[in-house]
């Protein structure tokens, strides 16, 4: 199960599912952005997994993104992007989106999850940590990584430049820490309360129309 159709308490309370979405402005792109399904790294798992095992979607999660499809199988989809993790693609592979529209889906950088960096003693930085230290209301910034805003940053330039795609429908299979930073700015939240606000679940899909110098509307979440 997928949250489809609860709302935002920001967004507008009019809009509870995507049927409920007015229709697309001719100057606006349109992109859904899907958090990927249920992959082995989000269960308990042997520790001993690589991280190509890790990185593979579950039984649950291939069902997942079959609901995907099923639920967006009446919106024409222009594009399809995803970050280069195996479980993005394969999400989208598994929902028949791709297929049903004739879009390869193509992997993209600038569509990965935050890069933390490491910490002063020198070990790899965790989301956790990145967490921790925005409950204090700090900016997290790790050696060698990027602030939640830089990563948010590229990713909204990345989808400016869909010149082409406005007044249509993109998707963008990403991860969890980019949806909430994504939606929080689309919602003028701080920094370190985007995670606690917008934490989506797997397999969900957050809709949001970009129209070129204007702020972003959410329209789903």
């Amino acid at each position: 199960v997928f949250i489809l159709s609860t709302t935002s308490i920001y967004a507008s309370k009019d809009i509870s599912s995507l049927r409920d979405i007015p229709p697309i402005d001719e100057n606006a792109v349109r992109v859904l952005f899907i958090r990927h399904a249920e992959a082995v790294s989000n269960t308990q798992h042997d520790e001993n997994l690589t991280a190509e095992q890790l990185d593979r979607l579950t039984e649950k999660g291939i069902q997942q993104a079959q609901a995907i499809g099923k639920a967006l199988t009446d919106i024409p989809v222009y594009k399809i992007y995803c970050s280069e993790t195996h479980r993005t693609l394969e999400t989208i592979v598994e929902s028949g989106i791709a297929e049903k529209n004739q879009t390869n889906p193509e992997q993209i950088s600038d569509f990965n999850a935050m890069e933390l960096g490491t910490k002063e003693e020198g070990t790899p930085a965790t989301f956790a940590d990145a967490i921790q230290i925005w409950q204090e209301g700090k900016v997290a910034r790790f050696e060698g990584g990027e602030s939640y805003q830089q990563a948010i940053t590229r990713v909204m330039e990345r989808i400016r430049r869909e010149d082409d795609a406005q007044g249509k429908t993109i998707i963008v299979v990403t991860h969890s820490d980019i949806i909430a930073g994504v939606a929080g700015a689309a919602e003028w939240v701080p920094e370190w309360q985007r995670w606690e606000n917008f934490r989506p679940s797997l397999a969900s899909i957050t809709v949001m129309d970009v129209i070129e110098n204007h702020p972003l509307v959410l329209r789903l979440f």
